[in-house]
């Protein structure tokens, strides 16, 4: 009885060395983590998994599949995850989950990512509940729902994932699943921001350099940028690019405007890359390539920035910097209409409207008018005005000319001004006031905001 005693305290004598020591090394790799050792955490996170300590397991997962210290390998990364995950560790399974949804180390299955994603938050896994999160956010594998989204990022939020606060804050900013709310919106990016999450930096900067909420504030927008930025956000690296080449931070400085946007374009971001490519194309700190401004806009027209497409087809249509190709021309200036470029719907309208290069086709062009119209373009308007008058879509409506051309000569459009005052010569009175209070009603709705319609 003595012996039996005794070995079962020996055993449990050494079971609490061994978990005390695991949870040592764990602290010492976390630690080092945190510091961005990364050579002294995976050594501690390799002890404390010899000696079962699973979360290390994921840990070390973590540090080859992001290459932190080491050779990205995601073949080790998944032995790590598989380790722990089949000692039930929660962590470990989120991880193999990762690997399933951007088909690493697998083939690619995003429905096999929320299985194991639901297991592991079943185990308590705080970045599992977020994950399941962004999947009901994006419809991933899921039916698209802002409300289960928002109720997975506010558990994760109080199980202290720190992302939540830039996915909630943005949710509240636009209204998705909860209610529209720019100071609760501010407040969490504030919150996230402090806690170094660069996305809600990113945002927070955005409040600051639109002046939502708070008193618009170039420095503090650019100081939150910079911290993001300097996280690798392209989207902050941009801004503060564009914010250095508009003089938004003082004098123009077209040297740090350059690096903001080179980093950013490295990431490919069509903002940053469109903006390269006119420093190239005008020569603005960089030698002058119209080779080099062709590829960025190029690659930024891949990702449909409608600039970007809308610079090539005048490259085309004026066979400067690529081979003159009129058909090439339109067939982008359509696709940047079709992208909602003011600027490329009203030039389409007018090749069609004069059958420039095209066959003359007024529902057409009265079609690519009509957008750019309803963005207050005066051209457009004034081309509306025509349309309606003479009767080339549909019959002569002079009440609905005479509209246009008044919006558009308010706007400041010369030709407009001089239609309508012929108009005005054929119109009563009465006709003249009814088409003016249409005019000021359209124009009421636009500075208000409304969707304008006839």
């Amino acid at each position: 009885m003595r012996t039996r005693v005794f070995c079962i305290f020996i055993i449990s004598f050494f079971s609490l060395v061994f978990v005390s020591t695991a949870s040592a090394d764990f602290e010492k790799g976390f630690q080092a983590l945190i510091e961005k050792d990364y050579k002294v955490a995976r050594k501690e996170f390799l002890k404390s998994a010899k000696v079962r300590n699973w979360d290390s397991a994921y840990y070390l997962g973590s540090i080859y599949q992001y290459g932190l210290g080491v050779r990205k390998s995601v073949k080790k990364a998944k032995k790590w995850y598989e380790t722990g995950a089949e000692n039930d560790n929660a962590k470990s399974i989120y991880g193999l989950g990762v690997l399933y949804k951007d088909g690493l180390g697998f083939k690619k299955d995003e429905y096999k990512a929320l299985e194991l994603f639901q297991e592991a938050e079943k185990l308590g896994s705080a970045e599992a509940t977020y994950a399941i999160g962004e999947l009901y956010y994006y419809g991933i594998a899921v039916i698209q729902n802002y409300d289960l989204a928002s109720e997975r990022f506010s558990k994760a939020l109080n199980m202290g994932v720190d992302a939540a606060h830039f996915r909630l804050g943005y949710m509240s900013e636009l209204g998705l699943g909860i209610q529209k709310n720019l100071e609760t919106a501010f407040k969490l990016y504030e919150t996230g921001a402090k806690l170094n999450d660069q996305n809600a930096q990113f945002r927070l900067g955005e409040f600051y350099y639109n002046g939502q909420v708070i008193t618009q504030n170039n420095e503090a927008a650019a100081e939150w940028y910079m911290k993001s930025a300097e996280q690798g956000h392209a989207a902050a690296q941009h801004r503060l690019g564009y914010m250095n080449i508009h003089a938004e931070l003082g004098g123009i400085d077209y040297k740090k405007a350059y690096e903001w946007f080179s980093k950013s374009a490295e990431q490919k971001y069509a903002a940053a890359q469109f903006e390269l490519a006119v420093m190239y194309e005008n020569g603005e700190h960089v030698k002058k390539s119209m080779k080099k401004a062709v590829k960025l806009y190029q690659q930024a027209a891949e990702q449909n920035h409608a600039h970007a497409i809308y610079y090539l087809a005048d490259f085309y249509f004026f066979g400067v910097g690529l081979k003159l190709d009129r058909e090439k021309a339109i067939e982008y200036y359509t696709r940047s209409a079709d992208l909602g470029l003011m600027d490329a719907q009203l030039k389409v309208g007018v090749f069609y409207f004069d059958g420039v290069d095209v066959e003359r086709n007024f529902p057409t062009a009265f079609r690519w008018f009509e957008e750019a119209a309803m963005m207050n373009n005066p051209e457009a308007q004034n081309y509306l005005g025509m349309i309606y008058g003479n009767g080339l879509h549909g019959q002569v409506n002079l009440i609905t000319s005479y509209m246009w051309f008044y919006v558009a000569s308010l706007n400041g459009q010369t030709d407009a001004y001089q239609n309508l005052k012929s108009l005005e010569a054929s119109l009563d009175k009465g006709t003249i006031e009814k088409a003016t209070n249409m005019a000021n009603k359209w124009i009421e709705n636009y500075n208000n905001g409304k969707i304008n319609t006839l």
